[in-house]
């Protein structure tokens, strides 16, 4: 029993006892845990501030890539041919967007979805640059110094080889990224009937024996005259004298039981609409009669069939030249009626589509106009050849330059990111 009691008051004394060993080991655990709880706590904070600017990089890629693309299709569209108007440089952001030039804001911003996306909630941020690939030589890399010797500046195709680089850089929430791709503009050899004449049907308005409408030219084959009506028909080919027409013999090719639904034409609608497309890039398109016919497509498009609708002299007679032996064009009048007189010389090829089929007169070539190349006026739309000397003469290099555009496509293995921070 005495013993017990002494063990009982030994353990009261102990538990009476103040050193502060368990204290302390209570602040040692609990200062341990703290640390591993704030290391955890950092690791999950600085994974997830990786991990946001991840994202940031992401989003930036993809809005340059958006833009890129969304530049693509423009250029496609309106390929900078020349210089911009007053010099100046074609870049886009999300504040200049020019109509015809540079991707809306709106496109871009469904494009990456930027309504939703909470990088670009505080607003969207990008650059685009179109330069050429090379001041002498084209090249297929992206020169960024100025002390290259094939740096250039121009913001169009200066070296006219249907290819250039396309920069676009994009931001969100202070991350950005730098992409570049060389752009090929697709190019359609387009087929064209190759006959110095081919009509409805085509009057001359001279008696001589002289040649008005020549058919081989400086050509080793030569060409012919078709027109669509029986010979038998009178107003078919009034020829006022013979040997007007040579060497060739005129073909008549009149459409099958006379259904004129069966003449066919010399242009496809799609391949007149990307020569119309041309001509409204190159600002060759016009509604009216314009004041000159040079260049490599002019389309003149009157929205319905009228005589009134007349492009002829005063603008059409002097001693006008339009485009040359080496670079010849193509007109088109849709719609209207073309008449070219006094000493005016035109090199390519004339196109009446004549939607409206009618059998008037559409292209006169009077007094001592010279068409080199060729004139073509579909369905049963009429020809009227002058009355001094040769009016039209076969050119077959008018024929082999028809050419048309269609989409600016990535040149392979030309697209890539640029390193941070280059110019």
């Amino acid at each position: 029993m005495h013993a017990l009691v002494t063990k009982t008051k030994k353990l009261r004394a102990w538990l009476r006892r103040e050193e502060g060993w368990l204290v302390l080991t209570a602040v040692a655990v609990t200062t341990m845990m703290i640390g591993v709880g704030l290391a955890i706590f950092s690791t999950v904070g600085t994974q997830q501030s990786q991990s946001r600017q991840e994202r940031n990089r992401d989003s930036a890629f993809n809005l340059a890539e958006s833009a890129l693309y969304a530049q693509a299709f423009i250029l496609s569209r309106n390929w900078p041919q020349q210089a911009p108007a007053g010099g100046g440089t074609w870049v886009c952001t999300q504040t200049v967007s020019t109509d015809g030039v540079c991707p809306s804001f709106a496109s871009i911003q469904n494009a990456v979805d930027g309504t939703n996306i909470p990088d670009f909630k505080t607003g969207m941020q990008w650059r685009l640059s179109v330069s050429d690939n090379g001041l002498n030589t084209p090249t297929t890399d992206y020169i960024t110094s100025a002390s290259d010797p094939n740096y250039t500046t121009a913001a169009w195709d200066a070296n006219g080889d249907k290819r250039i680089w396309v920069r676009a850089d994009g931001w969100a929430q202070g991350k950005e990224r730098s992409l570049v791709a060389l752009l090929q503009l697709e190019q359609f050899k387009e087929p064209f009937p190759q006959n110095v004449i081919t009509a409805g049907h085509f009057q001359t308005d001279n008696n001589g024996n002289k040649v008005l409408i020549n058919t081989k030219g400086t050509s080793a084959t030569g060409s012919q005259v078709v027109v669509h009506c029986p010979a038998s028909q009178s107003t078919c080919a009034e020829i006022g004298k013979d040997g007007q027409v040579g060497p060739a013999a005129i073909q008549y090719s009149p459409p099958p039981g006379g259904d004129v639904n069966q003449i066919p034409t010399a242009m496809t609608p799609s391949e007149l609409g990307r020569f119309q497309a041309a001509a409204q890039s190159n600002g060759t398109y016009y509604t009216s009669c314009p004041s000159s016919l040079a260049g490599s497509v002019v389309f003149i498009d009157f929205p319905s069939y009228s005589k009134t609708n007349q492009c002829m002299s005063p603008a059409y007679t002097g001693n006008a030249t339009w485009n040359s032996p080496s670079s010849p064009g193509l007109l088109i009048i849709r719609n209207g009626v073309l008449s070219l007189g006094g000493n005016t010389n035109f090199y390519g090829l004339i196109y009446a589509p004549n939607p409206s089929c009618t059998s008037d007169d559409l292209v006169l070539t009077q007094g001592n106009t010279r068409v080199y190349g060729g004139v073509a006026i579909d369905c049963l739309g009429g020809l009227d050849v002058g009355t001094s000397q040769e009016n039209v003469t076969f050119d077959s290099s008018a024929f082999n330059n028809l050419k048309t555009t269609g989409a600016a496509g990535l040149v392979q293995n030309t697209w890539r990111e640029l390193p941070a921070g280059t110019p």
